[in-house]
């Protein structure tokens, strides 16, 4: 799952990182440790990318990134359930 999530985050934007500058993913505590079958991806994106951050205002391609990082997490949600 990490590889392909990467691998097409690398092909939609320019800068893409794990585990920079924060590690981990949030997983319900029922299932941490206790169930492999339970996936977790965190997903960072940087405000720069969707504000101008001296002022607020949203950057005309906010709407773009949500858009394309759905798609992609679209893609590894049905890759991931393809594998089990």
């Amino acid at each position: 799952m990490l590889s392909r999530a990467v691998g097409l985050f690398g092909k939609a934007f320019e800068n893409v990182k794990v585990n920079s500058p924060f590690s981990g993913a949030i997983v319900p505590l029922p299932f941490y440790i206790k169930d492999q079958r339970v996936p977790s991806l965190m997903i960072e994106i940087n405000r720069r990318l969707l504000m101008d951050e001296n002022t607020g205002e949203k950057l005309p391609r906010i709407d773009m990134v949500f858009q394309k990082t759905g798609e992609i997490l679209e893609k590894v949600i049905d890759h991931w359930a393809c594998s089990i």
